[in-house]
């Protein structure tokens, strides 16, 4: 079994990675993925080549008493698994280590390890009305299941810090899993040639064309029982404007489950907020001075002081998004020919341009004046209104369920309970702390994931594949089995000398 690796890519990409072997010492269930307290605690679970064990060990025990797809009750239990408190729906009670929504916002990939998905394959699909062929990444089981679609977040891609964790998570318990890069990274203009990204009506149908896209593939036809889509933050918008397309008979596949993780409650609130980061927060400090300070932090425990100020949360945050940002602007630019950023033969610095641009600018003076022109919006305000929560809750099927926080920084109070006045169909569920996607790996959300079909579906014997060398239990056994016998095993020292 492979050792994990941390996630390692420089700090201007993102400030969050930091050292995983915090969570151990404060006890967090998160970290490890429902893993028990007592094996937590445990000296060797500081060593690297325990991480994956222990992550994989704590996914499989932590949901075996949840009704799943594919899965029957077996007697896999494990005795050295700390009681879970459960609520009355059965899910594990909801806690988070943090009431400060920004913190718990900056140390969100920090509750769960680089997780490998050993059975993701890339594939190219031919998606009609696409300039070129998709990159799709999939997990296929050998057997007749549903399909879990993974939506990520603004400049999200597969192969970024928080593109393992669900395929992983559902690859575990036998779904069949679907991702791909987010429309808002900077590739997208090339590959798809549907108009500059912000027309977020548009980008649903786009998405939705390269699900229906897989779903045609001989392996999908033969394998995939039903469909069911989850985002995250911006993916999470995505994934509610697929079912309210889903119950208006606009979808092109039948959906039937929905789950949108911290969607913004206004993408125009969302948008201007991290701006401000940006433009009053980031210049406070230096990137340097960032990369110091939040590089080499070490999360505190529970209940200590958080040693930043909210300044500073703030302007790491403002920095990532619109690093992140800019070259999906120049990307977007150069190849619609908007003309908005200075031309390539200018002798000006496109880029420099580019990073002055926030979100909200963006989508008004590079978004809007493209789909105005195009006839498909009047105003801004239809394209920001598309994904507004209060607007969308109401026009959302029975399968679908939206989490947000109470203390997302991205959303304001006042519309947040706009939103919920809206939710006359109880779509949405509100967390009391938890930030921006903070909650992504606790038990409560791991569980509930695996609830994404209602937890009424059941994989009927006569559905596996003659082909298939063993049934899920048994592949669930022989994973929890190795990871225990993983976690036997003596850790080898650093400097290669015995024990004592």
């Amino acid at each position: 079994m492979k050792n994990p690796k941390l996630k390692t890519q420089t700090w201007v990409v993102s400030f969050f990675i930091l050292n995983f072997a915090f969570c151990i010492s404060l006890g967090m269930s998160t970290l490890v993925l429902c893993a028990t307290k007592s094996l937590m605690e445990g000296s060797a679970l500081f060593a690297s080549s325990t991480w994956k064990p222990l992550a994989l060990l704590g996914m499989l025990t932590c949901a075996l008493a949840v009704p799943l797809v594919g899965a029957e009750k077996g007697d896999e239990g494990d005795e050295r698994r700390a009681p879970v408190e459960r609520g009355p729906d059965g899910l594990p009670k909801y806690r988070h280590p943090y009431t400060d929504g920004l913190y718990s916002t900056v140390t969100a990939m920090n509750t769960f390890p680089d997780l490998t998905v050993e059975k993701q394959k890339k594939i190219k699909l031919k998606v009609p009305g696409f300039r070129k062929d998709v990159p799709v990444y999939a997990c296929l089981q050998s057997y007749r299941a549903p399909l879990v679609v993974i939506l990520l977040g603004v400049d999200g891609k597969v192969d970024g810090p928080w593109g393992g964790l669900f395929p992983y998570w559902y690859d575990q318990y036998n779904y069949h899993v679907l991702t791909f890069d987010s429309t808002f990274t900077p590739q997208y203009p090339e590959i798809s040639g549907q108009g500059v990204v912000g027309n977020f009506d548009a980008e649903a149908d786009q998405v939705a064309a390269v699900i229906a896209a897989y779903l045609q593939t001989d392996d999908a036809k033969r394998f995939v029982t039903q469909v069911g889509v989850l985002g995250m933050s911006f993916g999470g918008s995505q994934a509610l404007l697929l079912a309210a397309k889903a119950k208006a008979g606009k979808l092109p596949f039948e959906l039937s489950g929905c789950l949108a993780l911290s969607p913004p409650v206004s993408m125009r609130t969302a948008a201007r907020t991290v701006d401000r980061f940006f433009t009053e927060d980031r210049w406070e400090t230096t990137m340097i001075e960032l990369a110091k300070r939040f590089g080499a932090h070490m999360p505190v425990a529970e209940g200590q002081k958080i040693p930043f100020s909210p300044t500073e949360m703030r302007a790491a945050i403002g920095f990532v998004f619109r690093d992140g940002l800019m070259k999906v602007v120049e990307r977007n630019d150069r190849f619609y020919k908007l003309k908005v950023l200075p031309g390539e033969d200018s002798g000006e610095n496109r880029e420099t341009y580019a990073e002055a641009t926030g979100f909200e600018r963006f989508m008004e003076k590079f978004t809007f004046p493209y789909w105005q022109k195009k006839g498909a919006v009047k105003t801004s305000d239809e394209l920001w209104d598309m994904t507004d929560l209060a607007k969308v809750l109401p026009r959302l099927p029975d399968c679908t369920e939206a989490i947000v926080t109470a203390n997302d920084p991205f959303n304001s109070p006042e519309e947040l309970a706009a939103a919920q006045a809206a939710d006359v169909n109880k779509r949405l569920t509100v967390l009391p702390v938890g930030g921006h996607l903070g909650y992504i790996a606790s038990d409560w959300m791991l569980v509930k994931a695996l609830r994404i079909f209602g937890g009424k579906a059941k994989r009927p014997a006569s559905e596996f594949i003659e082909d298939d060398k063993r049934t899920p239990d048994e592949a669930r056994k022989e994973a929890v089995n190795a990871a225990r016998e993983a976690l036997s095993r003596e850790v080898p020292p650093k400097d290669g000398k015995p024990a004592k």
